[in-house]
């Protein structure tokens, strides 16, 4: 294998992961096509498009076990809910530095790709149906991350009222640091009214990052499908869709606190890399 520097304050774990991506995808030659990571304070993971002559997918890097083992217990369990709207997990590397490769859906997201009032319903509509699908795998016993095979990784609670509180309080206690003014948090505070509501919610498979920044579409505006499932988790079904910081224009446009995860902008770490890895090994079972 021919395999050129790659630079970047990772250089080593790089090259060693890139090695066993030239293993997995077979012989066939490869190129690193940008770093589309999503920095934010909350990252534990990079990812890179690859570009092979069968079509592109992407290699994942993981620095957090837990967020590594709960992204394919994802990819492996609930992606599949999708049918094809959904990457498939192409390769898994379990040992250190910890990796996955997944396939590349095409088109753009929605929120690259402004669409006219009528293109845009049909989307939600259609990203609708593929989340009840998701939503209707069944419930679980505990609500949080898990394991690769299921199993809960955290404090066991299956108790949806609970969750709602904590969830609502870690945003409110953010929104506090000069993000929302004195009248929005009052608002956000008057929500504490409505989670009796979620008495008897069982935990449901939810992709917990589901908007239009993961949401992809094609040229003329249809449903490709959704992307990013590393933040999924088993939780009342309300918490499906992204976060507040989504949704709220004025956590999007007054964020100035690093604990408020900022929107997704790519890294310049590997920025306008192009470098091509070759390899004589032969493909292997499970490959691409």
């Amino acid at each position: 294998m021919v395999c050129p520097q790659v630079r970047g304050p990772d250089d080593s774990q790089l090259q060693t992961v890139l090695a066993w991506c030239a293993d997995v995808l077979g012989p066939q030659p490869f190129t690193l096509s940008a770093d589309q990571t999503c920095e934010h304070a909350r990252q534990r993971a990079s990812a890179i498009h690859l570009l092979t002559p069968s079509g592109g997918c992407y290699l994942k890097l993981h620095c957090d076990h837990s967020h590594w083992e709960n992204e394919i217990h994802a990819y492996e369990r609930w992606a599949p809910a999708f049918g094809g709207f959904a990457p498939r997990l192409l390769a898994v590397r379990d040992v250190e530095p910890l990796a996955l490769v997944i396939s590349a859906l095409p088109g753009q997201t929605l929120e690259q790709h402004p669409l006219d009032t009528t293109q845009e319903q049909a989307v939600w509509y259609a990203a609708g149906r593929a989340l009840a699908g998701l939503h209707s795998l069944g419930s679980g016993e505990s609500i949080g991350p898990c394991y690769r095979d299921g199993s809960p990784n955290g404090p066991v609670t299956n108790d949806a009222q609970e969750y709602v509180t904590r969830e609502l309080d870690g945003w409110l206690a953010r929104g506090e640091h000069d993000i929302l003014s004195a009248d929005e948090l009052a608002i956000a505070q008057s929500a504490r009214r409505l989670i009796p509501a979620f008495a008897g919610e069982r935990p449901t498979p939810c992709h917990r990052d589901y908007c239009a920044a993961n949401w992809l579409v094609g040229d003329a505006g249809a449903w490709k499908g959704a992307t990013r499932f590393g933040t999924g988790s088993s939780a009342p079904r309300c918490r499906g869709p992204g976060s507040p910081a989504t949704y709220v224009p004025s956590l999007r446009g007054r964020n100035n606190s690093s604990s408020l995860p900022a929107p997704c902008t790519p890294s310049a770490r590997w920025s306008g890399a192009r470098r091509t890895i070759t390899t004589s090994t032969p493909k292997k079972d499970g490959g691409r």
